[in-house]
C-alpha cells in the first residue's frame, strides 16, 4: 500500500499522506490547542482528549482505508496537519454522505497546501471507489474554509443548524457545499 517504499500511502506534488505515529502526539495536541486553528470548532480538546482523538483517527484510517491522514511536506517531512474524509457523523437532510475536511497549522496557511491536499483526497476517494460525491460544511463565519470549498469547485447547497450544537450557539449555523467527483 505504501508507494516507492516510503511511509506515504499516497502523495500530491508537495504533500505526503500517512498514518499517525506515536511521535505525532505533541504536534497534534499543539494543533488542537491553537486558538486560531480551532476558531470554528465548538470545543478545544484538552491535551489528553487530543491524544485520544489522534489515536482514534489513526484507528479509523487503518480500519476503513480512509479518514483524516497525517499530512507532511515531502521536502522537509514536517507535519503540517490533517486532511481527509469521513462519513458524516450525524443525521441530516444531506446524509448519508462523506465529508472532506482539513486542519492545518497556522505557519502553513496561505501556501495552497490545504487546496492541494484536499484536491488529492478527492482524487483518492475516486481512485479507491470510496465515493463519487462529497460534502463539506463549516460554520457560516468561516470564510477561509468556504473559499477553499469554492476553489475545489464545490457547489453551495444551503445553510443548516449543526445538530450537535444548540441553536443559540454562535457556531450553530453552518453552510453546506457538495461536489460530484
Amino acid at each position: 500500500m505504501f508507494i516507492n517504499n516510503t511511509k506515504y500511502l499516497f502523495e500530491s506534488e508537495r504533500l505526503g499522506f500517512r498514518y499517525w505515529e506515536d511521535e505525532d502526539c505533541e504536534f497534534y495536541t499543539t494543533l488542537c490547542q491553537d486558538k486560531k486553528v480551532m476558531e470554528f470548532f465548538p470545543h478545544m480538546p484538552s491535551e489528553l482528549e487530543a491524544r485520544g482523538e489522534m489515536f482514534y483517527i489513526d484507528d479509523k484510517l487503518r480500519t476503513n482505508g480512509y479518514g483524516f491522514w497525517a499530512v507532511e511536506l515531502k521536502e522537509s517531512q514536517q507535519l503540517i496537519g490533517d486532511i481527509g474524509m469521513q462519513k458524516v457523523p450525524f443525521e441530516s437532510f444531506f446524509t448519508p454522505a462523506f465529508e472532506i475536511g482539513w486542519r492545518i497549522a497556522q505557519k502553513y496557511w496561505r501556501q495552497g497546501l490545504a487546496t492541494e491536499g484536499a484536491s488529492r483526497v478527492l482524487e483518492y476517494a475516486l481512485e479507491q471507489n470510496i465515493t463519487n460525491k462529497i460534502v463539506s460544511y463549516t460554520a457560516k463565519q468561516n470564510i477561509s474554509s468556504q473559499a477553499l470549498m469554492q476553489k475545489l469547485e464545490m457547489t453551495y447547497v444551503s445553510e443548516f443548524n449543526h445538530p450537535h450544537l444548540d441553536e443559540d450557539h454562535p457556531l450553530s449555523v453552518h453552510v453546506l457545499y457538495e461536489k460530484t467527483i
